[in-house]
């Protein structure tokens, strides 16, 4: 059966299973609006732990908008639709934007060697270009595990890890895990690192960049990137996981973007309408070849392409992606057949996002027609 939590929590309700699994298969989905279907995905959820917000768009118009649990525990401040959440990996396709944007005005070549905008790093004997990177090709080694081998554990290190860090580990590395276009490999090093060639060839912070170029004119206006943890974010979530039946505070150490349900959707609208340019949006989802012709995939029959994933789920195409940070969990889809849209964001290290994305796409009565 289709869990949306990833351990099973004493607060889980004996109920919840079996509200989940008539939602997937749809057994009393027609029956209910939207929102009380959604309502009944988290009832599962205990209102006085960490939760999660949901948002569903149809058309670009929003039809779901609603939060569950609490956003930090200590004050028992609610989740609300204006939530800010770390998204985690989600920002991926922003950072991917970014380098499209500059290689579309001639500033950059996605087929250029990265050594070229980070002299830094290591001469592997044939290049990682910009497009390696894109599509996790590189070969380049993870720098969460580096850290962990280190003695430094991300996550519960007293110190902050930003993109300079990234590239030192990296430029250390004397080999690379695989020839860069021989494998897919998912890597968060490269994303970090295209963060700096995005500062280095604009003259500008990737906040600055985005906000101007991305954010502010599609009406984000609660995205940001953050460069210090020490940084008061307005309404955001703290984190949370659980450890020996306790929630302790798992807050990532290092920059990522913050964001709500309602920006995430707003941005997939702003994809499906080519608000950036149709260019923009055809390389975001271009699916890519390995040296040897075949397609780069994520998982059997799902493709990487640039910072997104796209596949199949209830016989609809789904273009997303999803993150995991500390106790972060995000998942974003859109589902262009049905002009639906789904944004999922969570401060609890024991929801699965992804799952709750779907069933909550699944309780959408009009998925159907």
């Amino acid at each position: 059966m289709t869990t949306f939590l990833a351990a099973r929590p004493r607060s889980y309700r004996a109920s919840a299973p079996f509200v989940l699994a008539a939602l997937l298969a749809g057994t009393h989905a027609h029956a209910q609006d939207a929102t009380g279907g959604v309502d009944a995905i988290f009832s599962a959820f205990d209102p006085a732990e960490p939760g999660c917000a949901a948002a569903v768009a149809r058309d670009g118009r929003v039809v779901v908008n609603r939060a569950f649990g609490l956003a930090h525990l200590e004050h028992a401040v609610p989740n609300t639709p204006a939530t800010i959440f770390d998204v985690a990996s989600v920002n991926k396709q922003f950072t991917a934007a970014a380098v499209l944007m500059l290689a579309e005005e001639g500033r950059l070549s996605l087929q250029d060697d990265i050594r070229r905008y980070l002299p830094e790093m290591p001469d592997y004997g044939t290049p990682i270009t910009i497009d390696h990177v894109l599509t996790q090709t590189s070969g380049l080694r993870d720098w969460l595990f580096l850290s962990m081998i280190a003695g430094h554990h991300p996550f519960k290190s007293p110190r902050m890890y930003q993109a300079a860090d990234v590239l030192d580990l990296a430029a250390r590395q004397r080999g690379l895990n695989h020839a860069p276009g021989a494998e897919f490999s998912y890597t968060n090093t490269g994303y970090h690192l295209l963060t700096i060639i995005v500062e280095r060839v604009s003259g500008r912070s990737l906040q600055d960049f985005t906000s101007e170029r991305i954010f502010q004119p599609l009406g984000m206006t609660s995205t940001r990137w953050r460069a210090d943890i020490r940084e008061v974010i307005p309404g955001r979530a703290t984190s949370y996981e659980r450890e020996d039946g306790r929630w302790m505070h798992g807050m990532p150490l290092f920059d990522n973007l913050f964001t709500t349900t309602g920006d995430l959707l707003r941005w997939n609208d702003a994809l499906a309408e080519n608000r950036l340019g149709p260019r923009i949006t055809q390389e975001l989802q271009r699916q890519g070849r390995l040296n040897d012709g075949s397609p780069i995939e994520f998982a059997p029959g799902m493709a990487y392409t640039r910072g997104l994933t796209i596949g199949e789920h209830r016989g609809a195409q789904e273009i997303a992606h999803g993150g995991s940070s500390a106790g972060y969990r995000s998942y974003v889809s859109r589902y262009p057949a049905h002009r639906l849209s789904v944004a999922v964001l969570c401060n609890s290290g024991e929801a699965n996002a992804t799952r709750i994305a779907r069933v909550v796409r699944a309780a959408r009565s009009d998925v159907r027609r």
